[in-house]
């Protein structure tokens, strides 16, 4: 009878699976977002996981930029992705709608999640703006009262 001695030394890489939702977010994020800014998805986002209070927005947020990886140009979805990203700025909704959509920072902010996650550079707030406010009025979209506001 023999044994190999040498199957012990010889592991194999298992590649890790994710243990819970959020580290699953960040794993399918990371397969089609640009690796350019993946230190600063990491400082920006990924380390808000150690801060409860911010554990379930930041999940919300990152599920809708993984489901929207392909269309998030659309109105519709680019207005999604811009509710989520309130939500996790704005926890206590202190902002209403109207506000937020005026909201200069948030704006930026909306801009910056487009390069680190999409690396699409936009050429203005106004334009990513418009097409926010365009989702929000689409036919059939729970936001269609808030668009008229604006």
């Amino acid at each position: 009878m023999a044994f190999d001695i040498f199957t012990s030394l010889i592991q194999r890489k298992k590649k890790a699976k994710p243990g819970d939702l959020f580290e699953l977010l960040v794993h399918n994020i990371e397969q089609f977002a640009p690796k350019e800014h993946q230190s600063e998805r990491e400082i920006h986002y990924y380390n808000y996981r150690m801060i409860s209070r911010y554990k379930k927005p930041l999940e919300g947020l990152l599920n809708t930029i993984f489901q929207y990886k392909q269309s998030h140009g659309e109105p519709a979805h680019a207005a999604e992705i811009f509710l989520k990203l309130k939500a996790f700025y704005d926890m206590n909704g202190h902002l209403a709608m109207v506000e937020a959509m005026k909201d200069r920072s948030l704006a930026i902010k909306h801009l910056r999640l487009l390069l680190l996650f999409y690396n699409v550079k936009e050429e203005s707030i106004e334009t990513v703006r418009n097409r926010i406010s365009e989702g929000m009025g689409s036919e059939g979209s729970p936001f269609k009262v808030v668009s008229k506001a604006l």
